[in-house]
């Protein structure tokens, strides 16, 4: 069967994947380029062979479709690298993630999900895609990330903790079920029954302690009294157990080597992980109630008032109190503040919206400035029909469009009544150096009609002219005499 022969190319190269239909079968083949030596390019290589492998035909059972397919067998992978090299296996592409928990999108065709060998040293799989579903699967960086919310969180609570209740003994310790009496760093539960690790169990009624810790601090526990908390857990997980203190020994004897505290189970969840770190914390329970009387940070009512007061011990500080929603658009507000008055229905709500560029404050009531000042406001847009005026009297009525109909036009000044002034515009009379009304109009009483006057200057063509100004012309006009005669009309 023949092919065709580098010398029916020019240059006399078959080029690397050259697809070549063979008359003789029928059937298709392509060209796998070789240079030699490995890692040559076109330019480096001193000898370029190949061959030629037939191209699958799509009916053939034996493989699976580029196009898509259905595997009846198993799926093995081999390594496509030496141990002594460093490189990509096993690639998955796709749209990469910009960051945790974030849709946006980073490199269109970047590597999803790949294998990556080490040289000399363990392989790992890598995982670049979006984390924000239960199904996805998850990195090491984003538990990571995690993990460190949690410890600061536990952190901010420790805080808190201390300064509800604060601790009389704490130190770190690794849990043991090995011996009769724990040794230095250890602790030890024991219920009846014997030893146990579960932080939950509710039989535990005794808690043995080293007196030292395992950063080898001492402890001597001698401000530790019954009635009293001790409290265990891990910082790796949320397991954790809490104990009221009924009695302590061996806290006074210098040849004891870890005291003995006699519990009562109050509350507890989870394992000790046996050789694994657990906080200690000794405290006093919280004075002036139970956990009620305190403000849930995940939610919670209170009754009393709320004061934020940071001006202790600094002239120069804020205090802020900060409300952060989450919305795709301005349809729904994203922070709210909500007033009620029990013995009304009404409530009020202070409300911000915000999304891209546009962002407001909204009030679903009236608000009554209480004879203050409104400053630098850069624009006032009304309602249609919305107005301006003085108690509950209207002055100024603005329109969206209005029309050429009496009662509706886009700008309405009312009238206030008989007798007065309707509206005014300020400036200096004809012959005169102060400032007054120089146009204005009037509310007569009775029937005769209302007028505009004005006193300004009636010299150029452009002036609004008045009912004196035109009298004026017409008492210095000439007179002329109309006659007639024979059926004509003569002007003299």
């Amino acid at each position: 069967m023949s092919f065709p022969q580098a010398s029916d190319y020019r240059p006399p190269i078959i080029p690397d994947g050259e697809i070549y239909d063979n008359p003789e079968n029928d059937k298709s083949y392509y060209w796998t380029q070789i240079l030699l030596p490995e890692g040559s390019t076109l330019d480096t290589a001193t000898s370029i062979g190949g061959y030629w492998t037939v191209v699958c035909e799509a009916e053939d059972p034996r493989f699976v479709l580029k196009a898509g397919d259905t595997m009846t067998g198993a799926l093995e992978l081999a390594k496509p690298l030496e141990d002594t090299q460093d490189g990509d296996g096993f690639i998955i592409r796709g749209t990469t993630a910009l960051n945790y928990e974030d849709t946006t999108g980073d490199a269109e065709d970047g590597k999803l999900f790949s294998v990556y060998h080490n040289s000399g040293a363990a392989d790992a799989i890598n995982y670049l895609g979006k984390i924000n579903s239960k199904n996805n699967i998850v990195n090491k960086g984003y538990v990571d990330e995690k993990d460190n919310i949690i410890r600061q969180d536990i952190f901010e609570l420790e805080e808190e903790i201390d300064a509800i209740a604060p601790s009389v003994e704490r130190g770190q310790f690794v849990s043991t079920t090995d011996s009769n009496a724990p040794r230095d760093d250890e602790f030890m539960l024991a219920t009846l029954a014997g030893k146990t690790l579960s932080f939950g169990n509710p039989d535990i009624v005794t808690i043995q302690l080293s007196k030292v810790d395992n950063e080898g601090a001492f402890h001597t526990y001698a401000d530790v009294k019954e009635g009293q908390l001790i409290q265990l857990f891990e910082d790796t997980n949320s397991d954790y157990g809490l104990y009221l203190i009924e009695s302590i020994a061996g806290h006074d004897d210098s040849s004891m080597t870890a005291v003995t505290f006699t519990v009562s189970f109050v509350s507890g969840f989870g394992q000790a992980t046996e050789g694994d770190l657990a906080r200690l914390k000794i405290f006093s329970p919280p004075e002036g109630g139970d956990p009620d009387g305190f403000v849930l940070k995940t939610g919670d009512e209170m009754t009393g008032n709320l004061t934020i007061d940071k001006s202790e011990g600094s002239t120069d500080i804020v205090a802020s109190l900060a409300l952060k929603g989450s919305r795709p658009s301005t349809t729904n507000s994203a922070a709210t503040i909500a007033f009620e008055n029990d013995q009304s229905t009404n409530l009020g709500y202070l409300t911000y919206r915000s999304y891209s560029s546009d962002s407001w404050f909204g009030f679903n009531r009236d608000i009554d400035l209480g004879n203050n000042k409104l400053h630098n406001v850069a624009e006032i847009r009304m309602q249609s029909g919305g107005y301006i005026g003085i108690s509950t009297a209207k002055r100024l009525i603005l329109r969206s469009g209005g029309s050429n109909d009496a009662n509706n036009a886009a700008t309405e000044i009312q009238r206030p009544g008989d007798n007065k002034r309707t509206f005014a515009i300020k400036g200096k009379a004809a012959g005169s150096s102060s400032t007054t009304d120089f146009f204005w109009a009037y509310g007569n009483s009775g029937s005769g009609g209302d007028a505009i006057n004005y006193t300004g200057l009636t010299t150029q063509d452009n002036h609004i002219a008045t009912k004196k100004y035109v009298d004026s012309k017409a008492s210095s006009a000439p007179t002329y005499t109309i006659t007639k005669s024979g059926g004509n009309y003569y002007v003299s």
